[in-house]
């Protein structure tokens, strides 16, 4: 998707519409070099005149999981070294409908991932919430309901997503767990519901309203 920011780049022209077009990844060295064509704006864009300038712009492997130009352009306008950070990422009107819907779902599993790994508040503390962690709650809760059923003492201590530590029981680390398994269905919910919008959208305005809500980290 374009990027919309104003900036003078080093030819001293003036582009307000960027768009990510090459990317070239060194899985060697776990670095990417990526293309941004700047154009004055979105009409010259949509003319099809040529780009004013051509940023090459270096961003580590990382920021380029799948999907690749979705990852990056997130990346851009996030990455406080980057010139297009703080840019506003937008539809591109050059695509048809589904190529549009393509790319808005592209945007929509980044912000999804993103949302995964955001965090679980439970019980007034942070637990992390990336996939590593969700697999240790889930064996953590196992556990527990073993040691009760055994009836023997259990005790665990977690270390929070601010990297202090508490000390949780069987009972707390089994409703940790099952906090931990709604926590991630909310968002698969989320995430499913926007791609029935994605579907049912037929008009490219209808498909860049379809977009994930800003994040809120819901109390379990």
């Amino acid at each position: 998707m374009p990027i919309l920011k104003s900036i003078t780049l080093p030819n001293h022209a003036v582009g307000e519409f960027h768009v990510a077009r090459r990317l070239e990844v060194d899985f060697v060295k776990s670095i990417a070099m990526l293309s941004v064509l700047s154009y004055p704006n979105e009409a010259a864009y949509l003319a099809g005149a040529g780009p004013i300038y051509t940023t090459p712009v270096l961003v580590p492997a990382t920021a380029c999981a799948a999907p690749l130009l979705a990852s990056a352009e997130v990346w851009l306008t996030g990455a406080t070294d980057s010139i297009f950070a703080g840019g506003v990422i937008t539809t591109d009107q050059a695509q048809g409908l589904e190529a549009m819907k393509l790319r808005q779902w592209d945007q929509i599993k980044v912000a999804r991932d993103a949302a995964l790994a955001g965090g679980i508040a439970f019980d007034g503390s942070i637990f992390d919430s990336d996939p590593v962690s969700i697999s240790r709650i889930t064996g953590a809760a196992m556990l527990a309901m073993m040691a009760v059923s055994a009836a023997t003492p259990y005790k665990v201590t977690w270390v929070l997503a601010d990297n202090t530590s508490r000390d949780l029981d069987a009972a707390e680390t089994m409703a940790l767990g099952a906090a931990a398994g709604a926590h991630v269905q909310a968002v698969i919910d989320q995430g499913q519901a926007l791609r029935r919008d994605l579907d049912a959208a037929t008009t490219i305005g209808q498909v860049a309203a379809v977009t994930w809500p800003v994040p809120v980290l819901q109390e379990f």
